[in-house]
């Protein structure tokens, strides 16, 4: 529920800051980043969330692929002490050039 969601309330601001970013980061990447960057996307709690990280991943319409998708999205924990966070996209989006 998003009232237990520790990070940035799913605002048109905040999503808008997200899709920025995302726009910084490859889809055509290694698996290890890819999920991160999902998971990431997923740990902001959001309604949107599964679709901000199906729109991100389809900018690699050659890579994309549904089941590979909806299996990171099925296992998903957002306990697991190292999931990856809105932070985890924010330095990939540094790191992509990203000055925001």
């Amino acid at each position: 529920a998003p009232s237990t969601n520790p990070h940035r309330p799913e605002t048109p601001r905040n999503i808008a800051l997200l899709k920025e970013q995302l726009r910084h980061i490859s889809a055509d990447c290694s698996y290890e980043v890819y999920r991160r960057i999902i998971w990431g996307i997923l740990s902001s709690g959001w309604t949107c969330a599964e679709q901000i990280a199906r729109e991100w991943s389809e900018t690699a319409p050659e890579r994309f692929d549904q089941l590979p998708f909806e299996a990171l999205v099925r296992y998903f924990d957002p306990s697991r002490s190292d999931c990856p966070s809105l932070g985890s996209i924010y330095h990939a989006a540094r790191a992509g050039g990203w000055n925001g």
